[in-house]
């Protein structure tokens, strides 16, 4: 148990305050899972008792629900935190209001385990008081809404039933699932912020796919992401494509989880072939924006990189369908897409880039050729998409796989994970950036050819840093030489 829930156990238990422990991390305890954090109901005023807290174990005290007595401790180093809030002493009524029935459980926090005396995860001696029949549903491993009135006094639970539903590999009951989809249209209701922190933790979660699915099969994915409304039913050439655009969407999710899985490394003869070295152990696992890793946004740009693809689909003189330019608009949808869900401006980035350029690292060796992409090519691969570039190769390997279905050929796939071991291994010294040594600065060129500080001479540095790369020009007589020539041409045109 984390040590900062340990010591806010211990401040109540020293204070003689009765309190109990309540929720998720109940359920996580009896599950064997470590709690992300600590929802502690008192039952008379709370805030008393938060602002007594948060001075004990100098921690940040932040208001969640001032009018319902919500408060927050905050950790001023590391992650976690604790809940105070008010049952107004009746705990059974507090539960009842909860939203799952595998979240209306409670232990006394002189049960919760933690301390020398308490080593149990028993639930008959851990005290826990159960008035919904969460024990049961947890055997069962099932998610089972508490009353139809809880999800709709809160929508942004009809999300979370499949967030919890996907970390736990649980399943969420008939019953459950009807009262979601009779009120799936009320999720507007709910703050965009809320949802796209659910939506954040379906898509971090151990399978996003069947995440996915399960918010589809509920009629809750159009309502998060309309645009993937319109993919449905959109074929697509036979020559590359098994799926329409929608199911091949939702395939390259479960690819893109596929891809980064170490575990299918050992015995999937495609995965297999996935270039992976030790410059890439734990760089998926980086948080880039909003707290989410860059696993996160590798699946949810999987997810949303071809949604262009229905407004740009067009024929060509014979008869084939064509998506001119998806790549573009994709971009452009897919900001708006996380815009609405109020996704950070770095995050906004991250996803809205690897979509413009999925399909780059195909692009960079002609289909019908058996070469390997040019040094000029690989670099500016680098160059434009710092940052993403590792990332955007593998999207680029995901959508190959979530394209064919069961079409797949090893062999095509084995040229196709070789080109992109090839862009990895030639393109990065850290992932995600190369930058070649500079024969010359920029004092050199501007005292060589005249020049002041301005764009020109940044201009010229980057002509020479692609050369460089290319291996074009290898000392400083070449460089030299090199720009002498540049100059000489641009003067000319």
């Amino acid at each position: 148990m984390p040590s900062f829930f340990n010591e806010a156990i211990a401040a109540l238990r020293v204070r003689g305050i009765p309190a109990h422990v309540v929720g998720g991390a109940v359920r996580d305890l009896l599950l064997g899972r470590k709690p992300a954090d600590l929802d502690v109901t008192i039952s008379g005023p709370s805030r008393p008792v938060a602002v007594e807290l948060a001075a004990a174990l100098n921690a940040h005290l932040v208001p969640m629900d001032e009018e319902r007595g919500h408060y927050r401790l905050m950790q001023r180093t590391g992650s976690g935190w604790v809940d105070i809030s008010s049952d107004n002493g009746d705990l059974e009524a507090d539960l009842s209001r909860r939203d799952f029935s595998i979240g209306a459980l409670a232990i006394p926090v002189e049960r919760w385990p933690g301390d020398a005396h308490v080593h149990s995860s028993d639930p008959a001696l851990l005290g826990v008081i159960d008035p919904c029949g969460g024990l049961r549903d947890l055997r069962q491993r099932i998610v089972r809404v508490v009353s139809e009135k809880n999800l709709q006094d809160d929508p942004v639970r009809l999300i979370r039933a499949v967030r919890i539903a996907t970390q736990l590999k649980f399943r969420i009951d008939d019953a459950t699932r009807l009262i979601i989809r009779r009120n799936a249209t009320s999720l507007g209701r709910s703050a965009p912020e809320r949802v796209r922190d659910e939506v954040y933790a379906i898509f971090s979660g151990p399978s996003t796919e069947t995440g996915i699915r399960v918010l589809d099969a509920l009629g809750l994915l159009d309502l998060v992401f309309p645009e993937i409304a319109e993919t449905r039913g959109i074929t697509q050439p036979n020559s590359h494509h098994y799926w329409d655009v929608f199911e091949h969407l939702v395939h390259t999710v479960g690819r893109a989880e596929a891809v980064l899985d170490r575990r299918l490394r050992i015995f999937d003869p495609f995965i297999r072939l996935v270039p992976w070295g030790p410059e890439l152990d734990g760089y998926f696992d980086e948080v880039v924006a909003d707290g989410q890793t860059r696993t996160t946004f590798l699946r949810m740009s999987a997810l949303l990189h071809d949604i262009a693809k229905p407004r740009c689909s067009s024929f060509d003189q014979d008869g084939r369908i064509r998506f001119l330019g998806h790549q573009e608009m994709g971009e452009e949808m897919s900001r708006h897409a996380l815009e609405r869900l109020r996704c950070s401006r770095k995050a906004v980035w991250h996803i809205s880039t690897m979509v413009r350029h999925h399909l780059r690292p195909s692009q960079m060796v002609p289909v019908e050729s058996a070469g390997w992409p040019s040094k000029r090519a690989v670099y500016r691969f680098w160059r434009d998409l710092e940052g993403v570039a590792t990332d955007t190769l593998f999207l680029s390997m995901a959508d190959h796989l979530g394209a064919r279905g069961p079409k797949l050929d090893l062999r095509d796939w084995t040229r196709v994970a070789g080109i992109a071991g090839a862009i990895l291994a030639a393109g990065f010294v850290t992932p995600g950036a190369s930058k070649p040594f500079l024969l010359l600065d920029g004092n050199e060129i501007m005292a060589e050819f005249g020049l002041t500080p301005g764009p020109e001479v940044g201009l010229l540095l980057n002509m020479l840093r692609e050369a460089e790369a290319t291996g074009q020009v290898q000392d400083h007589e070449q460089a030299l030489v090199y720009l002498r020539h540049l100059a000489q041409e641009t003067k000319h045109q």
